[in-house]
């Protein structure tokens, strides 16, 4: 059956299959790791990480140690009209922190957008204000800005994310297992050659703000996001009740709560694939 249906692909599905016989690898020798007789040659310095060096000079206010982007005046000025943004300027669309985003003229839109995750929050009851206790620290967080636009590229949606910093986050501490299982894109291949061969249909789904369903199993405890902090407990830290994006194990919880939630409708899986079937 697997195998006509792969027939049947091929004719009428071309774009979903893909050649994987092409070997991109460069031929010959390879250059630059050794010098004549023998000797290793030295390492080329690192390049030096993304951002403003600090004899860099803005093009605006003609200080230093940052760029035209991040120079207050110039935001100051193109929020109050001053000045327009020029085309060549359309590049830097997205804010890089909430104080760009609180700077920008779209100022109320990234507003809207962190408002509505906020909420997202408070309807998952996704964490408690609580002290934190002295042998703990909390993990940072981050807005994430970003604009979604349509096919001719006009902007259709302001969205904003908060982002744990789980970079910080220590093993054994404030987490423990991260694995959740993944489908193959080969899996999805066969999935669609069967649905196409017998004309079956397919649908998809999307769950909003996913992560935030996830349980939290661990003790964690975050700070309070920017522009958000209750000023009558500014001193309290979160402590995490539901899963949020940045996490080390913000998948896996994710994955547990949809792998009991689809249960609970009749369906099972076999060795803890991420393929849920009814008898």
């Amino acid at each position: 059956m697997l195998k006509a249906a792969e027939i049947e692909i091929k004719k009428e599905h071309q774009v979903l299959m893909v050649n994987k016989t092409t070997s991109f690898k460069k031929q010959g020798k390879s250059k630059g790791k050794f010098k004549k007789g023998g000797k290793k040659a030295a390492t080329p310095p690192m390049k030096p990480k993304n951002g403003p060096k600090p004899d860099a000079e803005c093009y605006y206010c003609k200080e230093k140690g940052h760029w035209k982007r991040n120079c207050s005046k110039y935001l100051a000025d193109l929020k109050s009209g001053l000045v327009k943004k020029k085309k060549e300027d359309n590049n830097d669309e997205d804010p890089a922190t909430y104080e760009e985003a609180m700077m920008s003229p779209d100022s109320n839109k990234w507003q809207e957008a962190m408002k509505s995750e906020m909420g997202s929050m408070y309807d998952n009851k996704v964490w408690t204000l609580v002290d934190l206790p002295d042998s703990r620290k909390a993990v940072e967080n981050k807005w994430i800005f970003k604009r979604k636009t349509d096919a001719d590229g006009n902007i259709t949606v302001y969205k904003a994310r908060l982002v744990a910093k789980g970079f910080r986050q220590i093993q054994g501490v404030d987490y423990d297992e991260t694995f959740s299982p993944v489908a193959k894109l080969k899996s999805v291949r066969i999935l669609l050659a069967i649905a196409a061969f017998f004309d079956y249909e397919i649908w998809q789904m999307d769950v909003k703000t996913a992560f935030l369903n996830g349980d939290i199993e661990e003790e964690l405890y975050m700070v309070q996001p920017k522009g958000f902090v209750d000023p009558k407990n500014a001193d309290k830290v979160c402590k995490l009740q539901r899963s949020i994006y940045g996490l080390k194990q913000a998948s896996r919880s994710w994955n547990r709560r949809f792998d009991k939630v689809i249960k609970d409708f009749g369906l099972y899986s076999v060795m803890e694939r991420p393929v849920f079937t009814r008898k």
